[in-house]
C-alpha cells in the first residue's frame, strides 16, 4: 500500500519560500551563527518559523533577494524611500512623496514662510518703482 500526499498550491509556496529564507538567513543574515542569533543570544527565532517575525531579516536581508520578498509579501512589494529632510527610510504614500511623516509640517511650514516673504518682497519692491 502506497500513502500519496497531496499538498495544495498554497502549502507547497509556503514550503518552499520557507526552505528559501531559512537558505539565505543562513548564507546572508550578520546576525546568525551556527542557529543562533547574536543579538537575541538565543536561537534564531526566523530559523523555525514560518512567519516573518525578525525585524532584522526584514529590513536587511530579505531585500537581498528581490524574487523570494515578492514571494513573501504577494504581488506588490512598496520600496522604501529616504526622506530628503532627516534620511530615514519610509514608505511613500504616493509617487511624488519626498519627506516622512514627521518632516513633512517642518517642510511645509518653511516652505509657505519662504513663499510668503518673496510675495511680500515683490509688492514692495512694486511700490519702488
Amino acid at each position: 500500500m502506497q500513502i500519496i500526499c497531496k499538498f495544495g498550491k498554497q502549502e507547497t509556496e509556503l514550503f518552499e519560500n520557507t526552505i528559501k529564507v531559512r537558505a539565505l538567513i543562513k548564507k546572508e543574515c550578520c546576525n546568525y551563527d551556527n542557529g543562533n542569533c547574536v543579538l537575541l543570544d538565543n536561537k534564531c527565532p526566523q530559523v523555525t518559523a514560518q512567519k516573518l517575525m525578525c525585524g532584522w531579516f526584514k529590513k536587511a536581508v530579505l531585500p537581498l533577494d528581490k524574487i523570494l520578498e515578492v514571494r513573501v509579501y504577494g504581488e506588490r512589494v512598496q520600496s522604501q524611500r529616504k526622506c530628503v529632510e532627516c534620511g530615514k527610510s519610509f514608505l511613500p504614500t504616493n509617487n511624488k512623496s519626498k519627506y516622512c511623516k514627521k518632516c513633512l509640517p517642518k517642510v511645509v511650514k518653511r516652505q509657505n514662510a519662504e513663499r510668503q516673504r518673496q510675495k511680500r518682497s515683490m509688492s514692495r519692491n512694486r511700490a519702488n518703482l
